[in-house]
């Protein structure tokens, strides 16, 4: 119940922002004895109280994002909810925020947590048909080992080792019902 309260208090995970819906869910935390939720109420009703809080300004640009520290910029990606994990020093942080900056070319999936699915591809007629031609040279490489491999070690037609698997087996049984 504390983190749907959470969930609905940030907007996380695609919940629409609702901080009247946030408190009733940590008050409800904190009715059943959950102790962080009694730690935390001060802070949904504050929020309740004052819906607006001020915006918090977002870099525009590259220059803005180097005149971050190292602290504000991972703030800023958890924020976004960009993975940065793989970041080691100032400039890995610089560049994955620069990368998300507005305006930037590429798709940016604002539910971190969903993949995006893009499009493949469209195929030329010409990509199709050297595709097609490959397909039919593998089968029929395919069907030339496979024509080797039945001839057996003697080059023989196997069906001696056929019928020798044949002669092991047991007779059908005629059971009648």
């Amino acid at each position: 119940m504390l983190n749907y309260g959470l969930a609905l208090l940030r907007g996380n995970g695609g919940v629409k922002v609702d901080y009247q819906e946030a408190l009733e869910w940590a008050q409800k935390s904190a009715a059943l004895g959950h102790s962080l939720a009694h730690q935390q109420l001060s802070m949904f009703f504050n929020a309740a109280k004052n819906p607006n809080p001020p915006a918090r300004s977002v870099p525009s640009c590259k220059e803005e994002l180097n005149r971050l520290g190292v602290r504000e910029l991972r703030d800023l990606l958890r924020t976004e909810g960009i993975d940065f994990s793989d970041c080691v020093e100032k400039s890995d942080l610089i560049a994955r925020a620069a990368m998300h900056l507005p305006g930037v070319a590429e798709p940016w999936d604002a539910a971190p947590e969903h993949t995006l699915l893009l499009e493949p591809q469209k195929r030329s007629r010409e990509d199709i048909a050297l595709l097609r031609q490959r397909q039919q040279q593998t089968v029929s490489a395919a069907a030339a080992a496979a024509e080797v491999s039945a001839a057996g070690p003697n080059g023989g037609s196997g069906s001696a080792a056929a019928s020798s698997f044949q002669e092991k087996l047991p007779p059908p049984s005629r059971e009648t019902s």
